[in-house]
């Protein structure tokens, strides 16, 4: 071993835990507590740091849970995890869905500004002509008063189909069936989810889940309740005061969530709401600012620092306020605050307020694919992403016949295109 970092560190890169996020976390966290020992006995190291991101923060949640008391493990970042909830993942399971034109048409935009080869999401991609198409049919159909008239509104014919086609898509994709994902449900719509997803109680659908059910209620009697305790006993307190673990935090905001669910309007990474990925932090909804009197009262309380320079983000709330970084812009697939993953490792008591390289709480992405692809967030470089200022504009007020005459021009080029063979339906690879 030769890649040490300062003060003896090795590099992190070297370490990677690879696994079956299909499992439950608790089905593979004794072949990680196998592979920390061998890191440690061949190193020489006393201690391990855990970096989880996404759902491998479930595996270092359940790890911990399991492990924790050994003390093997120094220090834990969460990067963007969906082990303390997810708001898109919880309304998509049971069923909370709501549709709004506005949102939707600004993260049509923000997917075209990321590109699926950043991202591995090419919503655009499935051709900008097919989506003018939808947009066209929408607004027609709206304006004419069909959609109301046959079927109740757009939320209504949304409500339908979702019923009839959500279920079956997150089961044959895998979804459903992952039980790492349950623990993004919060308690209170649990049962509507299981219901939506396996069937009611005592149907045949129910019991073919049974054992899926079975290690997915195991899952969430370990990490989603105590996660929710007060005090002392709650999980990530537990991992702090007996365990002797020093636990950071990467949340991202900005971009919007899934804009077919009631979350629509949380800001977050695209994936992961700021509330939950923050661990608590407190956010306006992402074409708003916090108010003037919500601000006043934080700031009478001596919060003013943990304000945002946008007038977004309240990081007070957060349950790790001084060991939590906050990065507007970034999304859930963009490794942008790796950075600051090396450094909390890497140096002792390295907080928002006290480290090495006066990395601040609040930072924004910038262009460059650098080691430190962020800035510190001011007052001059914070502006929203292109996506939302494009979209706050008014739209044009067009009559009825400029919208028909705009859809039958969609129409045609969509036409002409799929003749062509222009047209890439695969969303997915």
């Amino acid at each position: 071993m030769v890649d040490h970092g300062k003060d003896g560190v090795f590099n992190y890169r070297n370490y990677d835990f690879r696994y079956d996020w299909r499992l439950s976390p608790y089905d593979v966290v004794d072949r990680l507590h196998e592979y920390i020992k061998t890191i440690l006995n061949t190193t020489g190291c006393d201690k391990v740091c855990l970096i989880g991101r996404c759902l491998g923060g479930n595996v270092v949640t359940a790890y911990l849970d399991k492990y924790g008391s050994e003390g093997l493990v120094a220090k834990v970042v969460y990067d963007e995890v969906m082990s303390n909830g997810s708001l898109t993942v919880n309304d998509c399971f049971s069923g909370k869905i709501k549709f709004s034109d506005k949102h939707i048409q600004a993260y049509v935009l923000e997917s075209e500004h990321f590109g699926k080869e950043d991202v591995g999401i090419d919503l655009a991609g499935v051709s900008d002509v097919l989506l003018e198409v939808v947009e066209r049919t929408l607004d027609l159909a709206t304006q004419t008063g069909v959609i109301d008239t046959v079927f109740g509104g757009v939320e209504d014919l949304y409500e339908r189909l979702y019923s009839a086609l959500m279920p079956s898509f997150l089961l044959a994709s895998g979804m459903a069936t992952w039980p790492g994902y349950w623990t993004s449900v919060n308690n209170e719509d649990f049962d509507a989810a299981l219901n939506l997803m396996f069937g009611k109680e005592g149907s045949e659908s129910r019991e073919s889940f049974a054992g899926l059910i079975k290690k997915i209620k195991y899952l969430r009697e370990r990490i989603v309740i105590p996660r929710a305790l007060e005090g002392d006993k709650n999980l990530y307190r537990v991992f702090e005061n007996q365990y002797g673990v020093e636990i950071g935090v990467l949340a991202g905001y900005g971009l919007l969530q899934a804009p077919i669910t009631e979350s629509y309007d949380e800001t977050g990474d695209c994936t992961v709401d700021f509330k939950s990925a923050s661990f608590g932090g407190t956010s306006a909804g992402v074409f708003d600012t916090l108010t003037d009197e919500y601000i006043a009262e934080r700031v009478a309380l001596g919060y003013a620092d943990f304000i945002s320079p946008d007038k977004k983000v309240d990081a007070s709330t957060c349950f790790f306020p001084d060991t939590t970084w906050i990065i507007k812009n970034k999304h859930h697939d963009l490794m942008v605050g790796y950075y600051i993953v090396e450094r909390f490792c890497q140096f002792k008591d390295y907080t928002v307020s006290d480290n090495v390289d006066n990395i601040p709480r609040f930072l924004i992405t910038n262009a460059t694919h650098g080691t430190r692809n962020f800035d510190v967030m001011t007052s001059e470089n914070c502006a929203d992403g292109p996506w939302l200022e494009v979209i706050e504009q008014e739209p044009e007020k067009e009559t009825i016949l400029a919208s028909l005459m705009r859809f039958l021009t969609s129409i045609f080029k969509f036409i002409t295109e799929l003749f062509k063979g222009n047209i890439n339906f695969d969303l997915f690879n």
